[in-house]
């Protein structure tokens, strides 16, 4: 059985040039396949939005990591159905590695992060998914729980420790917004709300911001935030039109924010939505 976490590493070519026997030969060609199937995988935009929704979750929902790797499985599986098990799992693992470094190095151009800040980052990630994947494969091999737990462990680790230290690289005392000003998580989550917000979306939360049916202020607002909400639900995964949970509010701040300055809205008007998107959303 070949180890999918073997095939992810990138740096295991410089090995294969060295001890080309048979069957590091017979592993090397597998590896070329699959890193092809990677990169065909990689530039469909479906995802590049699952990578952004998977950083999210990372940020704010740690249980929903397995359903977002559950979409990736699902690309593998729309786009080469013939793949055994065993080749899916390498080419997930592969797929994982390789996204997940080019979301890192995404991130690190924006954010302007020194290098050695950008390969620990991207170490932590692709470390951290891995062992979740590895887990799944666990419990299917029906491997000793113990194992799963520890492996489980590690992962959940890393992956706080990634969480920790990827808010502090994305701390700003500025925001792009003139409603940035009351957020006190600024840029938190700017680059996955740049990353996920579709025109539909941004079309919804401006019907609800400047529709003439709303006979309040108050019902204009509560409509607004509904929607800003019901959005980052859907990224998260989560049931929709239920009580929002931790952090999602602050998203859905951004969310409202971004739709705003892509509209026509002058500066002042953005700050009159932010003004009184804060006591709702932000909690002042």
């Amino acid at each position: 059985m070949v180890d999918p976490g073997f095939l992810a590493d990138e740096r295991m070519g410089e090995e294969w040039e060295e001890n080309d026997t048979l069957e590091l030969a017979a592993i090397r060609h597998l590896y070329q396949d699959l890193s092809c199937m990677a990169d065909r995988l990689l530039t469909r935009a479906t995802c590049n939005t699952i990578y952004a929704g998977l950083l999210l979750s990372v940020v704010l929902r740690p249980t929903r990591i397995r359903a977002v790797l559950l979409l990736l499985s699902a690309q593998i599986e729309w786009a080469f159905p013939a793949l055994s098990q065993e080749r899916h799992d390498a080419l997930l693992s592969l797929l994982v590695a390789r996204g997940s470094e080019r979301i890192i190095r995404e991130r690190a151009r924006t954010f302007g992060w020194k290098e050695e800040h950008t390969e620990e980052m991207r170490d932590l990630l692709v470390a951290g998914l891995q062992d979740l994947l590895r887990v799944q494969q666990l419990r299917r091999a029906m491997e000793a729980k113990s194992k799963q737990f520890a492996l489980l462990e590690q992962s959940q680790e890393r992956l706080l420790s990634f969480m920790r230290k990827y808010q502090d690289l994305l701390k700003r005392q500025q925001g792009p917004f003139p409603g940035c000003v009351h957020c006190p998580g600024k840029c938190f989550f700017r680059a996955e709300v740049s990353a996920l917000l579709t025109a539909k979306d941004e079309q919804w939360v401006m019907n609800e911001l400047l529709s003439a049916e709303h006979h309040s202020s108050e019902e204009r607002y509560h409509s607004v935030v509904k929607a800003g909400q019901t959005i980052v639900q859907s990224w998260l995964l989560e049931e929709i039109n239920t009580r929002p949970g931790i952090g999602i509010p602050a998203v859905a701040y951004c969310v409202v924010l971004h739709a705003a300055s892509h509209a026509t809205m002058t500066l002042y008007e953005q700050v009159v939505v932010g003004e009184k998107l804060k006591p709702t959303l932000l909690g002042g």
